[in-house]
């Protein structure tokens, strides 16, 4: 990650420093399901000092947590911690990814059948190239499939930009995306 980016700075203003921000957040699961599932923690760790705190109302369920990225940190952490995982793309290599997770999964006795996998295409590809990556995600057992219409996003994967302006157009996009995969 280069100086002065923004996720960077993001891991700073937490306090801990780029590399130890994966500690950080595997401490701060840590205490999101404590409070979840106790009335009252006393916790103790390099990041945290909690001293008899709970929330109210508590959860009814489990809250799934998911994550998303594309380093083999981001899939152990969702192997460990996780419920489902957010691929920013699709095709051969997110679904190759996808084995990779599904094997650490099985590796860290959770059974992959149960952990939700989203792959993700954008919108300025178009519904020949949306069709086929769908159908590549659904064989490959992904349970979710999103398309991304923000210009900005496309643009930096090197994809046409979607050229949405407004929320109207933003909508229209979606609707021609489902119509088109379903």
């Amino acid at each position: 990650m280069p100086p002065g980016h923004g996720w960077a700075q993001a891991a700073e203003s937490l306090g801990t420093d780029w590399e130890r921000r994966g500690a950080l957040l595997d401490d701060q699961i840590t205490v999101i399901r404590a409070l979840w599932e106790h009335d009252v923690i006393d916790y103790t760790s390099e990041f945290h000092r909690i001293d008899r705190a709970g929330i109210r109302p508590r959860p009814a369920r489990r809250i799934p947590i998911w994550f998303g990225g594309y380093t083999p940190a981001a899939l152990r952490r969702a192997a460990r911690w996780g419920d489902g995982f957010t691929f920013g793309d699709s095709g051969p290599d997110t679904v190759a990814l996808a084995e990779t997770l599904r094997e650490m999964l099985a590796a860290q006795g959770h059974d992959p059948a149960d952990f939700a996998l989203e792959a993700e295409a954008n919108y300025g590809i178009g519904p020949d190239r949306w069709t086929g990556l769908v159908a590549e995600a659904r064989n490959a057992g992904f349970t979710h499939f999103s398309v991304n219409c923000q210009s900005t996003t496309c643009e930096w994967g090197g994809n046409p930009a979607a050229n949405c302006q407004s929320t109207a157009e933003h909508i229209e996009a979606l609707e021609t995306f489902i119509t088109s995969v379903t």
